[in-house]
């Protein structure tokens, strides 16, 4: 038999249980979602935000492999808790999320007042710029290009490294179907062997499950097999920078290279680009400074030739920004930069608000 004060016992359980599930539900359970068009470092009168279009996200040290999922536009959650607080002191942002607290696996490069992005290009053969090269602040280099044997001409400190689809996917292969000691293997390892603990950076699209799959297994084998002190990164939403730039044609891996690169640089020195197969003297320039081959450079995807008129132009106006070298370098010596700090900048206004040149979580 039910008594009265069985009865009341049983609604002041269940209305506990209540309490309960819904304090759990709105302290854990609703989870509000930042949309992320920015990226900010810092607090309050500190505070720097900048376009998250043109983010690299580079993975700490200490993040295993196994937690690199390489995930475009992830957005972020807070709890209901935490919204009520920022919502009330005025700190609450829907389109602001912030590295370290909002990204904590990833860090973000420093601002560089002097950078360098060494094209493939065989303009570079017998230049002698290797020296200046190596004299910038950041350094870019592109697709895993050999610098042994060639230092004198392209250097060989880097600190950054674009690598395209099809550099990928030859990385992958070399690295899973080759058995140890096979050339083509070692020439892979010992490329980037030879690139310190620079950063491996993927800008495309990884939508694809097999280029997911593929970044993750190279990351594996580079960081957990041979334990090479290489960093993983890639964009938080895939580079497509073509209509900033009035292309017409899908941008090479350089100019895409070069577009991130205004972002955290201020004075960028562009060396091995020159799509011509003579140079200004009517002397033969084969296509890379390491090889020859036959090359269309206005082709059906890439117009290379196009890009690098508009590189021109814009070393012209803007030389306190852009240099562009397509000669020797005065015998190998150094040249004096004069480097000025950037204005505002039509294409993106990003500040990194960090140490030179270390990774900035």
């Amino acid at each position: 038999m039910v008594t009265a004060a069985n009865l009341a016992t049983y609604r002041r359980t269940c209305l506990v249980l209540v309490i309960v599930v819904v304090f759990y539900i709105c302290s854990f359970g609703i989870m509000i979602q930042k949309d992320c068009y920015s990226f900010c470092v810092g607090r309050d009168q500190e505070k720097q935000c900048f376009s998250s279009k043109f983010a690299i996200l580079v993975y700490r040290d200490d993040i295993s492999t196994d937690n690199m999922p390489f995930l475009h536009k992830y957005q972020p959650s807070i709890t209901l808790p935490e919204y009520l607080f920022e919502l009330i002191t005025f700190q609450y942002n829907a389109e602001e999320c912030f590295i370290g607290r909002h990204f904590p696996d990833v860090a973000i490069f420093a601002p560089q007042k002097s950078c360098a992005i060494v094209g493939n290009g065989g303009i570079l053969r017998n230049s002698g710029c290797g020296e200046e090269i190596d004299s910038h602040d950041f350094i870019m280099r592109l697709n895993l290009a050999p610098v042994t044997g060639f230092i004198s001409d392209v250097g060989s400190r880097a600190h950054l490294n674009l690598v395209n689809y099809e550099t990928l996917n030859w990385l992958y292969g070399n690295l899973t179907q080759k058995e140890a000691g096979d050339i083509k293997r070692d020439e892979f390892l010992n490329k980037i062997r030879y690139l310190n603990d620079s950063v491996l950076w993927y800008p495309k699209s990884m939508d694809r499950m097999d280029t997911r799959y593929n970044f993750q297994s190279v990351a594996h084998i580079l960081r957990d097999v041979y334990h090479l002190p290489i960093k993983m990164a890639y964009s938080w939403k895939p580079v497509a920078i073509e209509k900033y730039f009035s292309l017409r044609q899908t941008a090479t891996s350089g100019f895409n290279m070069y577009a991130i690169a205004r972002t955290f640089c201020s004075h960028i020195t562009l060396y091995g680009f020159y799509p011509y197969e003579e140079d200004d003297q009517g002397r033969r320039i084969q296509h890379h400074y390491y090889n020859d081959m036959d090359f269309m450079y206005r082709g059906k995807v890439h117009n290379f030739v196009t890009e690098f008129k508009q590189l021109k132009t814009i070393a012209e106006h803007r030389d306190d920004e852009l240099r562009l070298v397509v000669d020797k370098c005065s015998d190998g010596e150094s040249k004096r930069l004069k480097l000025r700090r950037k204005g505002n900048n039509t294409f993106v206004n990003p500040i990194f608000w960090f140490r030179i040149p270390k990774l900035i979580s």
